[in-house]
């Protein structure tokens, strides 16, 4: 899908400056993902570990889409000890 300006603007910090980020990303369903054989949930720091504990803790649901991981068969979480601090 073709990213807007304010999209492109405000993830220019994740790529250095501005021309650096795509103008299209692919996006993909939460029921496509759980269509996949194996997922893995990669998480680093402290700014991730309260989405890591919600979608540990919480019952599935549309709040918090990585929740609906839990449902999956295959589903491995590889996280740092900053991103797991919420467990």
């Amino acid at each position: 899908m073709h990213l807007d300006a304010v999209t492109r603007k405000d993830n220019a910090v994740f790529f250095g400056d501005l021309a650096q980020v795509p103008h299209g990303a692919l996006t993909m369903g939460v029921a496509t993902i759980l269509e996949a054989r194996r997922v893995a949930l990669i998480a680093f720091g402290e700014a991730k570990s309260e989405v890591v504990a919600r979608a540990i803790k919480e019952a599935p649901s549309a709040d918090c889409p990585a929740t609906w991981l839990q449902r999956h068969p295959a589903c491995t979480f590889h996280l740092d000890a900053a991103a797991a601090k919420g467990l």
